[in-house]
């Protein structure tokens, strides 16, 4: 009689293939999320430096910040007072984990903009692009994704203004 305390060899193997091959077709799937969710977290961070944006000009009477500096108190943990406001926290990078760096320079007609498609982006991956325009009667907010262009939507600059 033969002794059946175990497996064969071709066993194991077959089992080994298939774990193989589960993990060819898992791998690929779990960086593509990884991907869009860091780019997910990108655009969330492009929406609460415009809640920062349009809320400052709505202190100011409709005019948008010629920089970064003027809405900073109005991110989130910041507090705008007479005498001396309180800089909120700035969005953490999601691809580095620190906070980020607010560049400028991107835009200069959020038309012509969101008609371009996308490309380099100066500030750099996660970070995010500030710009006042038209005499600080409208502002644009990019930002940057894993591949180090600007964020996009059907490959076009995803930019988010009052226009």
């Amino acid at each position: 009689m033969r002794n059946s305390n175990g497996f064969t060899l071709v066993e194991l193997l077959v089992v080994v293939l298939i774990i193989g091959i589960l993990a060819a077709v898992a791998v690929p799937n779990y960086v593509s999320a990884e991907a869009k969710s860091k780019t997910a977290a990108v655009k969330q961070n492009m929406h609460t430096i415009q809640v920062a944006v349009e809320s400052y000009a709505t202190d100011a009477a409709g005019s948008y910040s010629p920089n970064a500096a003027g809405w900073e108190a109005y991110l989130p943990n910041g507090s705008m007072t007479t005498t001396s406001p309180i800089i909120g926290t700035l969005p953490t990078n999601p691809m580095t984990g620190a906070s980020c760096t607010i560049g400028s320079g991107i835009v200069a007609n959020v038309q012509t903009a969101r008609s371009t498609v996308c490309s380099n982006f100066g500030p750099g991956a996660g970070n995010l692009s500030y710009d006042s325009l038209l005499q600080q009667s409208s502002y644009a907010v990019c930002g940057g994704d894993s591949n180090d262009l600007v964020v996009g939507y059907d490959g076009f600059m995803m930019v988010l203004s009052n226009q």
